[in-house]
């Protein structure tokens, strides 16, 4: 039977194998097409030895030697490169060099770095990432300076890059592994226990506060004791966002009725403030935003403890 080099499955075969005929034979042999030895990187082929050598430089399509491979390794072997944003380091070993000779050796050393020291200290972090994680201090929700405390007091000896691997590596592990949407459900559930212990009258004096510092010294003999001291800002946070949904409007139109009824009765607005435990100002945004009056009754602790004469 002829083989025809227009059917479809020899023309989608040839691609990959190349026919070898015996003279004088009907007899078709195939073998693989050898493989390609170069990759094509910013526009242009690159040999596969040198696409694999992390000396060589994409933009200027060369291997670097001499003077800059050694100043490359020497920014490599420097414990403050961490392979990116080191612009300025890199200026320390390259200002005798012209432009693109600098930015050679800058491009180049991250390369270097990212696939030898750099790959140490990720291996490092990855190591420490899990016992960190289940360290009774450990906040899931935790970034920023709270996150670069926690780590300084555990991890002092280690290369400092190690934990600037671990403050990106941590938040990352915490929602991964389920611990950050586990702290979120622990803390919503304590606000709102917290809520329900809450006299009405200091549920009202937090939801009037604007200052961390002043809620979480209204609330804080409600605190529960064993609440670690990492949670309850959080547990803070999500009580003054709980209060806001549940209470604010309703809160906000009690208050505005006392203060009208207060200076019906000729109080003057600095008295009020006084007793009410609101700014003026506040008193000023609640009147002209909650024009019509509510009921207050009896149990209220406006009229039960601040205002008895508006009863």
């Amino acid at each position: 039977m002829a083989l025809s080099w227009d059917s479809p499955p020899m023309a989608s075969y040839m691609h990959s194998r190349a026919p070898i005929c015996d003279n004088g034979s009907s007899t078709t042999r195939w073998r693989k097409a050898p493989t390609s030895t170069k990759v094509t990187k910013y526009g242009f082929s690159v040999s596969m030895a040198d696409y694999s050598n992390p000396y060589y430089d994409y933009r200027s399509g060369r291997t670097i030697e001499g003077e800059l491979r050694e100043l490359v390794d020497r920014i490599v072997a420097d414990e403050r490169f961490d392979g990116h944003q080191s612009r300025r380091l890199c200026a320390e070993f390259t200002s005798h060099l012209d432009a693109e000779d600098a930015e050679t050796v800058r491009s180049v050393a991250a390369r270097v770095f990212n696939e030898t020291v750099g790959k140490k200290l990720d291996n490092r972090a990855q190591q420490l990432v899990a016992d960190l994680a289940v360290d009774p201090a450990f906040d899931p929700l935790a970034w920023g300076d709270d996150l670069h405390d926690f780590l300084s007091a555990r991890v002092a000896e280690e290369d400092p890059r190690v934990l600037t691997r671990l403050q990106r590596e941590l938040p990352g592990y915490a929602r991964e592994s389920g611990l950050a949407r586990k702290a979120e459900r622990e803390i919503a559930q304590s606000a709102r226990q917290m809520l329900e212990r809450i006299p009405p009258l200091v549920r009202d004096q937090l939801g009037f506060a604007s200052k961390n510092a002043t809620r979480l010294q209204i609330v804080s003999p409600y605190l529960d004791d064993e609440l670690p001291d990492h949670r309850k800002h959080h547990v803070l946070r999500e009580l003054v966002s709980i209060e806001a949904d549940l209470y604010s409007a309703t809160r906000e139109a009690r208050y505005a009725t006392a203060v009208r009824k207060l200076l019906d009765l000729g109080i003057r607005k600095a008295e009020i403030s006084r007793r009410l435990g609101i700014s003026t100002s506040v008193m000023d945004r609640l009147a002209s935003t909650h024009r019509s009056d509510v009921d207050l009754d009896a149990g209220d602790p406006i009229v039960a403890t601040l205002a008895p004469e508006i009863g």
